[in-house]
């Protein structure tokens, strides 16, 4: 049963907040070259530690969930959230530890928002997820990553 005194929000309602139009006004580098959220996982979590593949995926949720919120003042991340229809993500493959720390350091020498997760108790460091960049921000530092799509 709704609560009627919670309204229910949807794709085409507006939001609550008044600092986030809703629906974000595209601007033509939106539609040209959207918002897309990067997303690196560890390989080896699931090739050579033996983690059921519904583990893995769950990194990249945790990941991508810790840098929207901890970007949530940031003008693209709202125009991101604006857009739930329309959400872009890329999921690559990070070999191991140690090129998943060669990531971090390559976005956060860039000066680029991101979320390196660790999973807990273990204090494992399993994935990383950018906040929404245009593709043109960080094709650089993804040339230097040398990842593949996350098969």
């Amino acid at each position: 049963m709704l609560n009627p005194a919670r309204p229910v929000l949807s794709a085409t309602s507006p939001t609550m907040s008044s600092d986030c139009a809703w629906p974000p006004s595209p601007t033509t580098s939106s539609v040209d070259e959207p918002l897309t959220m990067y997303i690196f996982v560890r390989r080896d979590l699931q090739s050579t530690l033996g983690w059921p593949g519904g583990s893995v995926i769950s990194q990249a949720c945790h990941a991508s969930t810790a840098v929207l919120h901890e970007a949530r003042d940031d003008p693209d991340v709202h125009e991101y959230l604006g857009a739930l229809n329309s959400m872009h993500k890329v999921v690559f493959e990070a070999k191991d530890l140690a090129h998943l720390d060669k990531i971090a350091r390559l976005f956060r020498e860039s000066d680029m928002t991101i979320h390196a997760w660790e999973e807990r108790p273990e204090m494992i460091r399993t994935a990383i997820a950018t906040k929404p960049y245009r593709r043109s921000t960080v094709a650089g530092v993804l040339k230097k990553c040398r990842v593949s799509l996350f098969k």
